[in-house]
């Protein structure tokens, strides 16, 4: 993936970028995810993509579980130590969905100490220490046999 952030070598004219992000935000309220994926992908092939865009791509990239896209991004986005805790939320979030509980539970808990008014973190922080979930026993079966609902 592209780096992110402001570009000095900027290829896109002010009003373009002003409308790519006006599209970037509506493709996030409407919940369009794989659209959105591809606009940054093109996107960033022109210039970086600015961090709040590259947050909401990470988002979008989870949502697909494309955890390790998800995971480039954000370990770029890491980097740039801005938006730091929304960047570590969706980390540990990756980490909760991937089963890997005690690598979210090491930021998660600097981070509801740095701020303990955060209700989403504190919710993350529980789930990451609820076992993870499995797949159900049956799992083998239902992927041979099961229809396409059950798959």
């Amino acid at each position: 993936m592209p780096p992110i952030g402001n570009s000095d070598s900027s290829v896109i004219d002010p009003l373009s970028r002003n409308l790519l992000v006006a599209i970037s935000q509506h493709l996030v309220e409407q919940g369009k995810h794989p659209e959105l994926v591809r606009l940054c992908a093109l996107w960033s092939a022109q210039e970086a993509l600015p961090v709040a865009i590259a947050l909401d791509e990470a988002r979008a990239l989870l949502d697909l579980r494309l955890m390790d896209l998800a995971w480039v991004r954000l370990r770029e986005l890491d980097k740039t130590q801005r938006h730091r805790i929304e960047v570590q939320a969706l980390t540990a979030e990756m980490f909760v969905e991937r089963g890997w509980p005690g690598r979210a539970r090491r930021i998660l808990e600097r981070a509801v100490s740095e701020y303990p008014e955060r209700r989403d973190l504190q919710d993350l922080l529980k789930r990451s220490q609820e076992p993870p979930l499995r797949p159900p026993a049956n799992a083998r079966s239902v992927e041979r046999e099961g229809t396409q609902k059950e798959q």
